[in-house]
Protein backbone atom coordinates (compact mmCIF):
# COMPACT_ATOMS: atom_id res chain seq x y z
CA UNK A 1 0.00 0.00 0.00
CA UNK A 2 2.83 2.33 1.09
CA UNK A 3 5.20 1.31 -1.64
CA UNK A 4 2.46 1.92 -4.35
CA UNK A 5 1.86 5.33 -2.92
CA UNK A 6 5.29 6.56 -2.90
CA UNK A 7 6.52 4.74 -5.78
CA UNK A 8 5.21 7.41 -8.97
CA UNK A 9 6.49 9.88 -7.11
CA UNK A 10 9.99 8.88 -6.63
CA UNK A 11 9.48 8.13 -10.26
CA UNK A 12 8.35 11.28 -11.51
CA UNK A 13 11.82 13.22 -10.79
CA UNK A 14 13.95 11.12 -12.91
CA UNK A 15 11.21 11.35 -15.18
CA UNK A 16 10.74 15.38 -15.58
CA UNK A 17 14.46 15.83 -15.55
CA UNK A 18 14.87 13.63 -18.74
CA UNK A 19 12.02 15.23 -20.18
CA UNK A 20 13.76 18.74 -19.60
CA UNK A 21 16.37 17.40 -21.34
CA UNK A 22 14.55 16.31 -24.37
CA UNK A 23 11.48 18.92 -24.09
CA UNK A 24 12.88 20.46 -27.85
CA UNK A 25 12.39 17.14 -29.72
CA UNK A 26 8.97 17.45 -31.45
CA UNK A 27 8.38 13.49 -30.44
CA UNK A 28 8.27 14.69 -26.76
CA UNK A 29 6.49 17.74 -27.13
CA UNK A 30 3.66 15.57 -28.59
CA UNK A 31 3.82 13.42 -25.83
CA UNK A 32 4.05 16.23 -23.28
CA UNK A 33 0.76 17.31 -25.32
CA UNK A 34 -0.79 14.72 -25.28
CA UNK A 35 -0.88 13.62 -21.60
CA UNK A 36 -1.14 17.57 -20.88
CA UNK A 37 -4.88 17.13 -22.56
CA UNK A 38 -5.21 13.84 -20.71
CA UNK A 39 -5.02 14.91 -17.88
CA UNK A 40 -7.66 17.90 -18.60
CA UNK A 41 -10.14 15.48 -19.77
CA UNK A 42 -9.85 13.10 -16.88
CA UNK A 43 -10.39 16.62 -15.25
CA UNK A 44 -13.41 17.37 -16.45
CA UNK A 45 -14.95 14.44 -16.46
CA UNK A 46 -13.85 14.21 -12.36
CA UNK A 47 -15.50 17.67 -12.04
CA UNK A 48 -18.85 17.27 -13.89
CA UNK A 49 -20.58 15.15 -11.29
CA UNK A 50 -19.52 17.33 -8.51
CA UNK A 51 -20.43 20.23 -10.52
CA UNK A 52 -24.16 18.70 -11.68
CA UNK A 53 -24.25 17.64 -7.39
CA UNK A 54 -23.56 21.44 -6.54
CA UNK A 55 -25.95 22.90 -8.74
CA UNK A 56 -29.44 22.92 -6.61
CA UNK A 57 -31.20 25.91 -7.78
CA UNK A 58 -30.39 29.80 -9.01
CA UNK A 59 -28.66 30.67 -6.05
CA UNK A 60 -25.98 27.77 -6.47
CA UNK A 61 -25.82 28.92 -10.03
CA UNK A 62 -25.18 33.08 -9.64
CA UNK A 63 -22.38 31.83 -6.60
CA UNK A 64 -20.68 29.11 -9.69
CA UNK A 65 -20.87 31.58 -12.07
CA UNK A 66 -19.47 34.35 -10.16
CA UNK A 67 -16.65 32.02 -8.68
CA UNK A 68 -15.76 31.52 -12.59
CA UNK A 69 -15.61 35.48 -13.58
CA UNK A 70 -14.03 36.14 -10.59
CA UNK A 71 -11.12 32.90 -11.02
CA UNK A 72 -10.87 34.32 -14.86
CA UNK A 73 -10.75 38.15 -15.08
CA UNK A 74 -9.22 39.03 -12.31
CA UNK A 75 -6.08 38.40 -10.07
CA UNK A 76 -7.91 37.35 -7.01
CA UNK A 77 -6.54 34.47 -5.02
CA UNK A 78 -8.38 31.50 -5.19
CA UNK A 79 -8.26 30.76 -1.54
CA UNK A 80 -10.35 34.28 -0.99
CA UNK A 81 -12.88 32.98 -3.65
CA UNK A 82 -13.64 29.58 -2.09
CA UNK A 83 -13.95 31.47 0.80
CA UNK A 84 -16.35 34.04 -0.13
CA UNK A 85 -18.25 31.00 -1.83
CA UNK A 86 -18.22 29.37 1.43
CA UNK A 87 -19.91 32.31 3.32
CA UNK A 88 -22.27 33.00 0.38
CA UNK A 89 -23.35 29.02 0.90
CA UNK A 90 -23.70 28.95 4.49
CA UNK A 91 -25.61 32.40 4.52
CA UNK A 92 -28.14 30.48 2.60
CA UNK A 93 -28.67 28.40 6.05
CA UNK A 94 -28.48 31.16 8.57
CA UNK A 95 -31.52 32.56 6.53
Amino acid sequence: GFIALITPAFLVIPLMWWIGKRADHPRVRGAIRGLLLAAAGLLLSAAMPLTQDALTGPFALAVILTSFGLLTFTKIDSAWIMAGAAAAGLSTLLF
